[in-house]
């Protein structure tokens, strides 16, 4: 939208947390003013210099969310809730809702659910995803974040600021593309394209900076995954068997009139015991790994993984090997031409 007294200065703005990212884009002077506000004081500015930067930008779309710490997480909280509405019923028949006890009482089951609350705000609202512009400056490189919502109004932004970036990378036609589980690839003369499932270009690699030879790589874990998802299936049916615990009996309790601190206190106790297997639940099922199957290209320059990529083979991955042999000869092609003109 244009904003304020100048009518040539392009604005878009996106809350995340408690940041605040404004992004303004000044026609007339071809740059860009980026500044970044944490109750309402600057904590980062950066003023890009457009002319020094590509017109072709990358996106980097936002991390799916995580449906199965959503489900734990909210679980968690429903347990904690039904614990201290529990737990303020029976202090408020016994007259002593304003206590000391009545504090320690909800101490635990209070942090808890602040704790849980915060977790499902991040993995709900607060994954981003951003559009890159390179330069071959360092200062003038920058990103563009969006969140899932305001996806499409990000983009146009971008695309409004492309149009004041006078470098551009000059490519041919396609030589061949194929669909890779994670990536869909394209290749030109020069340097291969990485793009997402709608074809935004999310990174270009030359061949002059990744090694000839692209390895197939074939790992399996079955043995590991069994194991370890037994180890975690336990401790995580454990953990909710407890927190189910946890809650059930004051709330039986409180039905039947039998309901005391002690019990309360019980559940409490119970959640914080919980909490145990649940982190070694999660712990080991962080040692599991799903089969994979990749073409691997390596960075040309020792350890370096700026240029590192790996192209996931899935199910329904179709059969690369004519690609990958048209790719070996592009980087073949263009390793021999820097030979030939050193």
């Amino acid at each position: 939208m244009i904003v304020g007294m100048n009518e040539t200065m392009e604005k878009f703005t996106l809350k995340i947390g408690k940041e605040l990212r404004c992004y303004e884009l000044d026609e007339d002077k071809k740059q860009l003013h980026i500044t970044v506000q944490k109750r309402q004081k600057i904590t980062w500015k950066q003023n890009v210099d457009l002319q020094n930067v590509y017109a072709n930008f990358y996106e980097s779309a936002p991390e799916k969310t995580p449906v199965f710490k959503l489900i734990i997480a909210y679980i968690v909280l429903v347990l904690n809730i039904l614990i201290m509405v529990a737990a303020i019923i029976l202090l408020a028949k016994e007259g002593k809702l304003f206590s000391w006890m009545f504090v320690g009482a909800l101490l635990f089951p209070l942090g808890f659910v602040g704790m849980c609350w915060e977790l499902i705000c991040e993995w709900r609202h607060y994954h981003t995803g951003e559009f890159y512009f390179n330069s071959d400056s360092d200062e003038d490189e920058f990103e563009i974040y969006y969140l899932p919502a305001n996806r499409d109004l990000a983009y146009k932004f971008a695309n409004k600021v492309s149009q004041y970036c006078v470098m551009n990378k000059v490519r041919t036609q396609v030589i061949a593309e194929h669909e890779f589980e994670n990536f869909y690839v394209k290749l030109f003369e020069n340097d291969l394209a990485l793009c997402d499932e709608n074809g935004n270009e999310e990174m270009a690699i030359r061949y002059l900076d990744i090694e000839e030879n692209v390895e197939l790589i074939d790992k399996k874990h079955t043995v590991n995954n069994i194991i370890f998802g037994t180890l975690a299936a336990v401790f995580f049916g454990a953990a909710l068997f407890l927190f189910g615990f946890a809650a059930v009996v004051p709330i039986y309790m409180a039905v039947k009139g039998f309901l005391d601190l002690a019990i309360i206190l019980t559940g409490i106790g119970f959640i914080i015991f919980g909490c145990l297997p649940l982190a070694l639940g999660k712990l080991f099922a962080g040692f599991c790994c799903r089969n994979e199957k990749y073409y691997f290209l390596a960075d040309r320059t020792p350890d370096s993984w700026n240029n590192n990529a790996a192209l996931h083979i899935g199910k329904e991955t179709a059969d690369a090997s004519s690609f990958i042999e048209t790719l070996q000869k592009l980087i073949h092609t263009a390793h021999r031409k820097q030979q030939e003109e050193k």
